[in-house]
């Protein structure tokens, strides 16, 4: 039996987010079935009722791995399975002790709420690169100009492509001539009530791959859901609708698919066994490494760092169960699957080796197809452990350990081949606003919006975390600082564009961004500190604003308005630095070249160099270079081609010169930071 470990884990996915779905309602059942039996009066059944709705949710929350859920689960359990049989001796403690059990098991659905929106994605790093931005093509279907206008400004905000129809046979014709990768379609049309569904039944119907329909209705009854559903919906939202679900289910419809191969270590000191077993595998969609020598296992295990471990339980040098023992002992490694793989048949011996470390013992000969789904079962199970502890719950980027960890790999892979890596760090501007204006609910769909755009936005390469509260972050190898500045900038700009509706009140955010590179940084913990603190630079200097880290200007330079240059380059010192870098190379022979076009008596061209040499200058906000050789420019013109202010051009232009060859090698620039303040706001 093949596993395609792609669907599996969409499977695997799509169950637990029906499951998550429906836990408010779980909840409330176990609620009613307590409220009954501490009505009085209650019968056997009901006393069993709430013991199995309990046992239920515990076995669920178990099985997709949300634990905190199964954990509040437990007491609640033990005190309904001691109620079986009528609930005899049951008091007023038991029932206050049942519903703090209840009222915790609540408290975990409510803080994995959010969460729920998004099925865990798989643990996995960025893939090789290609814009995850590559905009796809959505088309709009609505009778309402206003509404269509609307959605399109916010959808195109998210990075999708949006082409809007008001009528439905102009909408058919483009479909059938250039079908897009998916669609947001009305139900209710003039005069056609399920006119939206009707039309999507004849193009679903003409096509041998559906395409993704969002269905969007002012009506949520039953007969416009079964219709978009039986005109293969793959959402149905009541208008108004929320951009930033519609946005997140747009994304996973338009996504490709992707998995994660499944790593596996087989440690096996018979070679061809051991082939035998990972060709299996392999011909499953697994990837394996066989270590034939268990005392050179350590490497491989580090390197690879499989979802499982399998392992023959007697080899020479150290057994399986020495082995899977000292393994354990590596905290990256507690709680990876280690699976035996041997002929022993002896159960005191089985369960010993699980004792002392295994997680399964499979018994030799066995059928591939048994190989297959005890490896798979038990590594999807560790890649969804994995993915719970290094997801953020919320948002379903990688929390802040997780990116810390990838830029470290990040700058570790900069290193090895000489790539720029740049790392941004975002704040939600006055985001305390937003909650206590609009409440934390709102607040948590505003976080959702960003990460979402994010996601939407950058490329596959680039990796997103959530660093804490409000604050992102975000790792973007083999990008340039430039490019850095200009992604998140147009990424800044398109989430101001972004509108958010609580209570009837229509708001929106923004965010600040500090963007720091590499090459300017001596590793990833300074790297990382230089986009805090140019994070900080963007808060402090009026927010909505992305701040590249570069080098620090100095306090002055002679000759030159330092603050009038910066001004005009809108206070980029890098930029600034470089300029007058080229002007000092270029400009170092002006004196003799001029003197020598004097001297030979060509004052055309000694005019025309002096007047290049003008505009640079007062680019540059070298005034007193600027005014003396405007005076000795005239003086030309005049004919003159030994000018009397020569000396103080001369003058001014050696005072710049040496002013820029005095600059030391550009620093990592460090804002003055009171970290004792609250910059979130």
């Amino acid at each position: 039996m093949a596993v395609q470990s792609s669907r599996t884990s969409a499977r695997i996915n799509a169950l637990r987010a029906s499951f998550f779905q429906r836990l408010p309602d779980l909840i409330a059942a176990v609620q009613a079935a307590h409220e009954r039996c501490a009505a009085g009066g209650a019968v056997p059944a009901d006393w069993e009722d709430l013991f199995r709705l309990i046992h239920n949710l515990k076995g669920g929350s178990a099985s997709f791995g949300f634990r905190p859920l199964c954990d509040a689960t437990l007491e609640g359990e033990r005190l309904a399975k001691a109620a079986l049989g009528g609930g005899a001796g049951i008091d007023l403690a038991w029932h206050g002790r049942m519903r703090d059990c209840i009222a915790r098991m609540s408290q975990e659905v409510a803080r994995g709420s959010c969460f729920l929106e998004d099925p865990v994605m798989p643990a996995t790093a960025p893939g090789p690169d290609a814009r995850c931005g590559e905009r796809k093509r959505i088309f709009l279907c609505d009778d309402d100009p206003l509404q269509v206008q609307a959605l399109v400004e916010q959808i195109r905000c998210f990075g999708f492509e949006v082409i809007s129809f008001e009528e439905l046979a102009p909408f058919q014709e483009a479909v059938e001539k250039d079908p897009p990768d998916a669609v947001i379609m009305d139900v209710m049309f003039p005069g056609k009530p399920m006119g939206g569904p009707e039309t999507m039944n004849l193009i679903q119907a003409a096509r041998p791959v559906a395409i993704p329909t969002v269905f969007i209705s002012a009506q949520a009854g039953l007969d416009f859901r079964l219709a978009a559903a039986r005109a293969g919906s793959s959402a149905f939202m009541v208008k108004p609708v929320n951009i930033t679900d519609l946005c997140g289910r747009l994304a996973r419809l338009t996504a490709p698919e992707t998995s994660e191969l499944t790593r596996v270590l087989i440690v096996d000191d018979d070679p061809p066994l051991a082939e035998y077993h990972a060709q299996i595998l392999r011909e499953a969609g697994m990837e394996t490494r066989i270590v034939t020598d268990p005392l050179l296992a350590m490497d491989p295990l580090l390197e690879m760092r499989p979802d499982l471990i399998l392992m023959d339980m007697y080899m020479p040098g150290c057994t399986g169960v020495e082995l899977a023992k000292t393994i354990r002992q590596i905290d990256t490694f507690f709680s990876i699957p280690i699976v035996f793989l041997s002929s022993e048949t002896d159960q005191d011996r089985q369960v010993h080796a699980l004792v002392t470390g295994g997680d399964e013992f499979l018994t030799k000969p066995i059928k591939p197809g048994n190989l297959v789904t005890a490896v798979a079962v038990r590594a999807e199970r560790m890649k969804i452990l994995r993915s719970f502890m290094i997801r953020d719950g919320m948002t379903g980027l990688f929390n802040h350990t997780a990116t810390k960890d990838f830029l470290d790999a990040a700058c570790a892979d900069a290193a090895r081949t000489g790539q720029e890596v740049c790392f941004a760090m975002i704040d939600l501007d006055k985001f305390k606003l937003v909650n206590d204006t609009y409440g934390h609910a709102m607040g948590d769909r505003v976080l959702i919006a960003l990460s979402r755009l994010l996601q939407q936005r950058l490329r596959k390469s680039d990796l997103i975390g959530r660093f804490g509260g409000e604050e992102f972050a975000v790792v973007l190898p083999d990008c340039s600082l430039a490019k850095a500045e200009s992604i998140l900038d147009e990424l800044r700009a398109s989430f101001a564009g972004v509108t958010f509706k609580a209570a009837g009140v229509t708001f929106t955010a923004t965010f600040s961004a500090g963007v720091a590179a590499l090459s300017m940084q001596p590793d990833a913990a300074a790297l990382c500190q230089a986009a805090d603190e140019a994070l900080y630079q963007a808060k402090s200097g009026g927010r909505n604003r992305v701040v590249v880290s570069g080098p620090r200007p100095p306090d002055s330079i002679p000759g030159l308005d330092l603050a009038k240059a910066l001004s005009g380059l809108k206070g980029n010192w890098v930029r600034l630095h470089g300029l007058m870098k080229d002007f000092a190379e270029d400009s170092r022979n002006a004196g003799p070249e001029l003197g020598a076009l004097l001297a030979a008596g060509d004052l055309a061209a000694a005019g025309a160099r002096l007047h290049t040499l003008k505009g640079i200058a007062g680019m540059l906000g070298a005034n007193r270079l600027r005014d003396a050789i405007r005076t000795v420019e005239t003086e030309v013109n005049a004919g003159q081609t030994a000018p009397p202010s020569w000396q103080v051009f001369e003058h001014a232009m050696r005072e710049l010169l040496d002013g820029i060859q005095a600059l030391s090698e550009p620093k990592p620039w460090h804002a003055e930071v009171n970290h004792g303040q609250d910059r979130r706001s």
